[in-house]
């Protein structure tokens, strides 16, 4: 089982993953202005999401400086294509998101 990293300069890419891998996706976050980045489209049959999380701003950082970062965790479960697309928003209906982010995944057998 191998972890494999990703944060947002991956945007776009196709990354190779083992079934039992685990998948960890860091993007950049300021959670004081109402934004949030929300799983929006994920494979079950390949993916499975095991949490999320956001990390803390560095200390001394000024209120509303940014630097924290949202953090989601997956395990690769079967192989296959799949894709993993993440969209920066507050929640609204209308809100098409200021931001989206996407992977394409190619799982292969251990």
């Amino acid at each position: 089982m191998t972890e494999v990293h990703a944060d947002h300069t991956d945007d776009g890419k196709t990354l190779e993953l083992a079934v039992g891998d685990l998948l960890s996706v860091a993007l950049p976050v300021n959670m004081t202005t109402g934004f949030r980045w929300e799983l929006m489209d994920s494979d079950p049959d390949c993916l499975s999401l095991l949490g999320q999380e956001v990390t803390g701003a560095p200390a001394g950082q000024a209120i509303g400086a940014g630097g924290s970062t949202a953090v989601f965790r997956f395990i690769a479960t079967a192989p296959g294509p799949s894709q993993l697309d993440i969209k920066l928003w507050q929640g609204h209906e209308k809100d098409e998101g200021v931001a989206k982010f996407q992977l394409r995944l190619a799982v292969r057998e251990e």
